[in-house]
């Protein structure tokens, strides 16, 4: 059974994973020439505010002794990058919505596991990392409702003759 600081440690290495998933599902979109630019610029938005809760994550983690895990940082990725299968037979505009989709709901994803972590940092006293924790919180609810309109968007814009 965990102890308090191992499960801190944890939901520390869970939300790092998380949060590498999400970037990874943004990096297609900031690759994407054919994206319209204010998709980019949304995307790079986000990709930085995780990049940021990420490097508050590798903080607290080196500051307790620990390191993000590399094992559930390349699962996570990998599972962001196998869902690229439900792409297959959609054109670009589909693709483009569907990813925007994965983002927002991997945004869901990570600021549902920094409420969790809140609560968890706070039945323990443990300050700093409920601190951060409400911090990943609010960053990360912005992040997934930012790419609302980009989603919209995206989704609105008619890339052929309907059939």
């Amino acid at each position: 059974m965990e102890n308090h600081n191992e499960r801190i440690t944890r939901y520390m290495e869970d939300l790092h994973a998380a949060e590498r998933g999400l970037m990874s599902i943004l990096e297609g979109h900031l690759e994407n020439k054919e994206a319209p630019s204010s998709i980019r610029q949304i995307c790079s938005g986000v990709q930085a505010a995780a990049h940021g809760r990420m490097a508050r994550l590798e903080i607290e983690l080196d500051r307790r002794g620990h390191n993000p895990s590399s094992l559930k940082d390349m699962v996570n990725k990998a599972a962001t990058k196998l869902s690229d299968l439900w792409n297959i037979g959609h054109d670009n505009t589909d693709k483009l919505t569907m990813d925007l989709i994965k983002a927002h709901a991997a945004a869901h994803l990570v600021h549902g596991s920094y409420h969790a972590f809140r609560a968890y940092s706070h039945s323990t006293g443990e300050r700093i990392p409920a601190e951060l924790a409400e911090e990943g919180a609010r960053s990360s609810q912005e992040s997934a409702e930012s790419l609302l309109p980009a989603i919209q968007g995206v989704a609105g814009l008619v890339s052929g003759p309907a059939v």
